[in-house]
C-alpha cells in the first residue's frame, strides 16, 4: 500500500511462480554480499549482468555445476533458450524474465532500490533492533552449543544433517517471514533464513515469557492440532499424510502446521518433508507458566489477608 504506482507497474510482470523463484534465488547472494541494504544494492549494481542472471536461474544451488549447464544458462540470458531443454524449471524462469540478462539486471536493481526507498527504509528503524537482538542471542548460543543445536533452536525444530560440500552455515533472522524457514545453497555455504524468537520481539523478559506461554497455549487449543501431535508422537508424517489421516484439507493442515511450527512443537529435517514431534517445549510449558505467574505476583500489588 506504500508503493508508488510506478513501482507497482515494475512489479506487475513479476507475480508468477517462476519469477518468485528468481527472488528466492537472490537470498543466497547474501553469503558474500554486504550486510547493509545500501551496501547490498551497490553490490548488485556492480555485479555483471551475466553473473546476476546465473544467480537468478539458480546455478549457485548446484553442488558441482557443469560447464555445459553454465553455458546453457548464459545462452538463455541472450535469447537462446533451446540449450536449456525442458527438464528443469530454468527455461520457464528465463522466459518469464524475457531471456535478457541485461534487462533482468536493470529490473532487479530498480525494483529493490525503489522498494527500499519507498517502503523498507521506513520500516527498518523499527525492525533492525529486533533482528540485532536475535542475532546476538544466536551468536552467544553458537559459542556454547554445537552447530546442530544452534540450528534447531533458531529454526524452532529444524534438524540439520551435515552435507557433502557444505563448509559454512549462515543463519539469517527474519522478522516478516515468521514462522517459515527458507534455505538456499550458495557454493559451499548453506544460507538458512529463520524466524526471530519471541525473546527478540519482547520488550522485557516478562513479556517474552507471556508471549511464549500464549503461543504454546494457542497451538494446543485446537483439537485437530492435538490429534496431529498425538500422531506425530508415533511416526513421522508428511503434510499430505497428516491431512488424510485427520480428514482435513491440505490447506487446512498447512495452517495447523504453521501454528505448531511457530510454537516449536515440530521437528523437520532439512531437505525432507516429514514432520515429527518435538517434545522439549511441552516439557517446558509448566515451568514457563510458573515463571510468568510468579513474575506477575512478584511485581503486582501486595494483598492483605482479612
Amino acid at each position: 500500500m506504500q508503493m508508488s504506482s510506478g513501482l507497482r507497474e515494475l512489479l506487475a510482470p513479476l507475480g508468477s511462480a517462476e519469477t518468485a523463484a528468481a527472488w528466492h534465488g537472490l537470498v543466497g547472494i547474501l553469503a558474500r554480499a554486504p550486510t547493509s541494504m545500501p551496501g547490498l544494492l551497490s553490490h548488485l549494481e556492480a555485479t555483471p549482468p551475466d553473473e546476476l542472471w546465473l544467480q537468478l536461474l539458480g546455478l549457485h544451488r548446484q553442488p558441482d555445476p557443469s560447464a555445459e549447464l553454465r553455458r546453457a544458462m548464459l545462452d538463455a540470458g541472450h535469447g537462446r533458450l533451446e540449450p536449456l531443454g525442458s527438464s528443469q524449471r530454468a527455461p520457464d524462469l528465463a522466459r518469464a524474465l524475457g531471456a535478457d540478462a541485461g534487462a533482468a539486471h536493470r529490473l532487479v536493481v530498480s525494483v529493490l532500490s525503489r522498494w527500499y526507498e519507498e517502503v523498507f527504509s521506513r520500516q527498518w528503524p523499527e525492525i533492525a533492533p529486533v533482528l540485532e537482538r536475535d542475532a546476538e542471542d544466536k551468536q552467544r548460543l553458537a559459542r556454547e552449543q554445537p552447530v546442530a543445536a544452534v540450528v534447531e533452536e533458531a529454526t524452532n525444530g529444524g534438524e540439520y544433517v551435515p552435507e557433502a560440500g557444505i563448509g559454512r552455515l549462515l543463519l539469517l533472522p527474519t522478522y516478516l517471514g515468521r514462522p517459515w524457514i527458507t534455505q538456499d545453497r550458495q557454493g559451499d555455504t548453506l544460507v538458512i533464513s529463520y524466524p526471530i524468537a519471541e525473546a527478540a520481539l519482547a520488550s522485557s523478559p516478562e513479556e517474552a515469557r507471556r508471549r511464549r506461554v500464549l503461543r504454546l497455549a494457542k497451538a494446543l487449543s485446537d483439537e485437530t492440532r492435538l490429534r496431529a501431535l498425538r500422531r506425530l508422537a508415533v511416526s513421522n508424517l508428511t503434510l499430505q499424510e497428516l491431512a488424510d489421516e485427520l480428514g482435513v484439507s491440505k490447506s487446512t493442515m498447512h495452517h495447523h502446521l504453521a501454528a505448531l511450527r511457530s510454537a516449536g512443537l515440530l521437528r523437520l529435517r532439512f531437505g525432507e518433508k516429514r514432520y515429527s514431534l518435538r517434545t522439549a517445549p511441552l516439557a517446558q510449558m509448566s515451568g514457563l507458566l510458573d515463571a510468568y505467574v510468579g513474575a506477575v505476583e512478584t511485581h503486582g500489588p501486595s494483598r492483605r489477608r482479612g
